[in-house]
C-alpha cells in the first residue's frame, strides 16, 4: 500500500489526530495530539495549533498557525461531525465562514461566507442529522443548517439553509439574548404520530441560554425521512406534539446565563467495557451566570430514569442546585470528559474554579482555583478519554497574546503546564479543541 494512501487512511480513521508524520512545517512530532483553533477578534482572523497529550505543549501548525481571515467579530467555532470543515460565527457581519480542513489541521482559504442572521453568537452540532444550529442575538432566533459532505480534505462540507424559529415564544420582553447553545449528546426515542402508521424518531433536545431575559430555553425535534426538520415537544408516553412546548420552558436560569455544559456521561446509557460511563449519570446540565455569579445545575430528562416519572427522555430540566463562584464574571464552563470534574472559567477574577459534580444529586462542589496571567473569557478541554497516553487531559485558557494550559490530575486540580504560556497573534475570541 503506497505511504501517501496509508496517511490518508489513517487520518479519516483516527479523525484527524496526528497519524502520520509527513505534516507541514510548524506540525508536532508527536503521534498523540489534539488540534485548536483560535478565533481572534482584533485582526478578525482563525489560527490553527496542535497540543501535545503529554506534556500539554502548544505548537503551531504552519507559519504562525496558518492564519485564515474570518468575517467581521468572530465569536464562535464548531467543528463538522466528519471532522473535515471548521465553521466560524461572525457576529458583525451576520455570517458563518466555512474552512476545509487539512490533513495536518491547518485550514484551507474560505470560500464564500454563509448569511446567518443579523449577529450569530453561538453554535452547536447536531452529528446524528448532520446539523449547524446558529444562535441569532440580534432576532432572538435559531437558525438551522444542514450540513451536506462534499469531497473530505479536498472542499468543504457544504451550509444549507434548512430553517429558523423564534428563540423563546412569547417573546421575552426586552428580547431574549441568546449567547450559548447544547444539544443533548446523544439521540432517545419518540414516537411521530403525523401519518396513521406511527414511526419512532431519533428525537433530540436543544438548550439555549437566554442572557437578556435570564432563562433557558428548551425545544425537542427531530429529522424525518424526508429531511424535514420538526420541532416540538415530547409527552410523558413519548409521544411527539409537533410544535409544542417543552413543559417548564422557559426555565429561570440567573442573571445574564453565558454558558452551557453537560456532564460527562448524560445521555449517555452505561456500558462496561465500552464507554467511559459505567454507572448511571444524574444527566446534568450546567449553566453559568456572569450577573449573579453563580453556575447552576438542571437534572436534564435525556436518559431514563428522569425525576417526574417519564416512560420516555423528553429533555424537561429541574434545578437541583446553585453554587456561587469563587471569582466573578464566570464566562465559560468547561465539562471533564473522562469524569466528574467541572471547570468554570471566571473572567473578572483571571482564574478558573475547579469543582466535582455529585452523580446522585447534581450538585458541585469546590475543590480549588488555579490562576491565569491574563483576563480569559472562554477555554476549552481535550477530549481525550480513551486508555493509555489519551487518559491525559488539558485545560486551554485563551487571554491577551497568550494560551496558558492546565493538565487535569486525577483529583480533578488543575496544574499549569511546565512549557508556560504560549504567545499567539490577536485578541482571542473563540476557541475550539478535537
Amino acid at each position: 500500500m503506497p505511504t501517501k494512501f496509508r496517511c490518508i487512511l489513517a487520518a479519516l480513521l483516527l479523525s484527524l489526530t496526528l497519524a502520520c508524520s509527513g505534516g507541514s512545517a510548524g506540525s508536532p512530532s508527536s503521534s498523540a495530539a489534539n488540534y485548536l483553533w483560535i478565533a481572534t477578534q482584533n485582526d478578525a482572523m482563525v489560527r490553527s495549533y496542535a497540543i501535545d497529550q503529554a506534556s500539554g505543549k502548544i505548537s503551531a501548525v504552519g507559519n504562525g498557525g496558518g492564519p485564515r481571515a474570518t468575517g467581521a467579530q468572530p465569536v464562535a467555532i464548531a467543528l463538522a461531525p466528519d471532522r473535515t470543515t471548521l465553521f466560524v460565527a461572525n457576529a458583525g457581519d451576520g455570517t458563518v465562514s466555512v474552512y476545509p480542513l487539512n490533513l495536518d489541521g491547518s485550514l484551507a482559504a474560505s470560500g464564500a461566507p454563509v448569511p446567518a442572521g443579523n449577529a450569530p453568537v453561538a453554535m452547536a452540532v447536531d452529528s446524528t442529522n448532520n446539523l449547524l444550529l446558529a444562535a441569532d442575538q440580534s432576532s432572538d432566533s435559531i437558525i438551522v443548517f444542514s450540513i451536506t459532505p462534499v469531497q473530505p480534505y479536498l472542499t468543504s462540507d457544504a451550509l444549507v439553509l434548512k430553517g429558523s424559529f423564534p428563540i423563546q415564544t412569547p417573546a421575552a420582553p426586552g428580547g431574549s439574548g441568546p449567547a450559548a447553545l447544547a444539544i443533548t449528546p446523544l439521540s432517545f426515542p419518540c414516537v411521530d404520530n403525523r401519518s396513521p402508521n406511527p414511526v419512532v424518531q431519533k428525537c433530540l433536545t436543544l438548550y439555549a441560554a437566554n442572557q437578556i431575559a435570564g432563562t433557558v430555553t428548551a425545544y425537542d425535534y427531530f429529522v424525518d425521512k424526508s429531511g424535514n426538520f420538526v420541532r416540538g415537544s415530547i409527552d410523558l408516553s413519548g409521544n411527539f406534539i409537533v410544535g409544542g412546548a417543552v413543559p417548564g420552558s422557559p426555565y429561570s436560569a440567573g442573571t445574564h446565563p453565558s454558558a452551557l455544559a453537560f456532564s460527562y456521561c448524560a445521555g449517555v446509557n452505561p456500558t462496561f467495557g465500552v464507554t467511559p460511563c459505567q454507572a448511571a449519570d444524574a444527566n446534568a446540565l450546567f449553566v453559568t451566570n456572569l450577573g449573579s455569579n453563580n453556575v447552576i445545575s438542571f437534572l436534564a430528562c435525556v436518559q431514563l430514569p428522569c425525576q417526574s416519572g417519564e416512560s420516555s427522555p423528553d429533555g424537561t430540566l429541574i434545578q437541583m442546585g446553585s453554587l456561587g463562584v469563587t471569582g466573578s464574571a464566570p464566562a465559560a464552563v468547561l465539562g471533564n470528559p473522562v469524569s466528574n470534574f467541572v471547570y468554570v472559567v471566571d473572567s473578572g477574577s483571571n482564574q478558573v474554579d475547579e469543582y466535582q459534580y455529585n452523580t446522585a444529586n447534581g450538585t458541585l462542589a469546590s475543590l480549588g482555583t488555579a490562576s491565569v496571567g491574563g483576563a480569559a473569557f472562554s477555554g476549552a478541554i481535550t477530549p481525550n478519554n480513551s486508555s493509555g497516553l489519551n487518559t491525559l487531559n488539558w485545560v486551554v485558557l485563551p487571554s491577551p497574546g497568550a494560551l496558558t494550559t492546565f493538565r487535569v490530575g486525577s483529583n480533578g486540580g488543575l496544574t499549569a503546564s511546565s512549557a508556560g504560556p504560549f504567545s499567539i497573534a490577536g485578541q482571542p475570541s473563540a476557541i475550539l479543541i478535537k
